[in-house]
């Protein structure tokens, strides 16, 4: 999709949200792999500060920004080039065995709410497009919290 986008489209970035920084690790690899002008920005809780303020950087001419993000870019930012969001819906949640009162983080689908959150990334100073990557009927049937 992000090749499409950068083959095919207007200009703007790109913000894909991913589950955990193990997903964006591999996507970035997966990406780097191909087209060479793409400019990729992960960013996520444990990224220090200095290298997460990039992703408000201009890119280069004939190049398309990609920043792929954790939930964290899911309320608290404005990237005012952000014309594309891809949204798959995952998030991770830390939820606690009641067994062995372990608490651990694992997949789960995002609510509604968050997902609604997301899209309105992008648009923010231009029109947008959004590509909810899920199953329609299962998005309908999300809780909202």
């Amino acid at each position: 999709m992000i090749t499409y986008l950068f083959i095919f489209c207007c200009s703007g970035a790109v913000l894909v949200f991913l589950p955990g920084e193990a997903e964006i690790s591999s996507v970035m690899k997966e990406l780097n792999k191909g087209e060479t002008k793409l400019v990729i920005y992960p960013l996520h809780s444990r990224l220090p500060f200095e290298d997460a303020q990039k992703i408000f950087e201009p890119v280069k001419a004939g190049h398309r920004k990609v920043i792929l993000s954790t939930n964290m870019a899911e309320s608290s930012l404005t990237i005012p080039d952000v014309m594309f969001v891809i949204d798959f819906c995952l998030t991770k949640k830390l939820v606690a065995d009641p067994v062995t009162n372990y608490s651990a983080l694992q997949l789960v689908w995002a609510d509604k709410n968050s997902c609604e959150q997301r899209k309105g990334r992008a648009g923010r100073v231009r029109y947008a497009y959004n590509y909810c990557c899920d199953i329609m009927s299962l998005f309908m049937a999300f809780p909202s919290f």
